[in-house]
């Protein structure tokens, strides 16, 4: 029954006149096409995943000191969407959103200095002055357009070494 309850002479609807019980749609997911659909009706595609983690577990050195070095990884753990080129160390948005990247570094060095480049300039240094065997971790939002370029870029410090770590991302939004 609905009524309205601050309006004088307001009278009761009876709305059991309308349930019916023959809704018998079922919704359904399907993982292969990241869809839901109803039966008798329509499906909503909900976008893909976009996602990666990659790994530098060998160390490797640049061929001077105080270079700007990208970190290159040598192990990729998954890379859903492809948007990371596995031989640069690149990542390229397919989507326009808000992406997070997260990074953990472990210097091999002294004066390592560990930033972020989008679409090839700098946008934020994450850690500077590392020294051998320190580990930093850190997280970075970012606000993407399709087509967008990140990457992590070390650079060498008072040496050549690079040092190892993951650099992981994924479509927030």
């Amino acid at each position: 029954m609905l009524s309205v309850s601050k309006l004088s002479g307001a009278r009761q609807v009876n709305l059991g006149v309308y349930r019916d019980n023959t809704d018998s749609q079922q919704l359904a997911y399907s993982e292969a096409n990241n869809s839901i659909s109803i039966s008798g009706g329509n499906n909503v595609t909900l976008g893909t995943m976009t996602a990666f983690r990659a790994k530098k577990t060998a160390a490797t050195s640049a061929p001077m000191p105080l270079s700007n070095v990208d970190f290159i990884p040598d192990n990729i753990e998954y890379n859903d969407g492809n948007g990371l080129n596995i031989n640069t160390g690149e990542f390229t948005s397919t989507y326009t959103g808000l992406y997070t990247f997260d990074v953990k570094y472990i210097a091999s060095g002294n004066g390592k200095i560990v930033m972020i480049y989008k679409n090839g300039n700098l946008y934020e240094t994450l850690a500077e002055g590392l020294t051998t065997g320190t580990t930093i971790f850190r997280t970075l939002t970012v606000k993407l357009v399709t087509g967008d370029k990140v990457k992590m870029v070390i650079n060498t410090g008072t040496d050549t070494s690079i040092g190892t770590g993951t650099f992981s991302g994924y479509k927030v939004y």
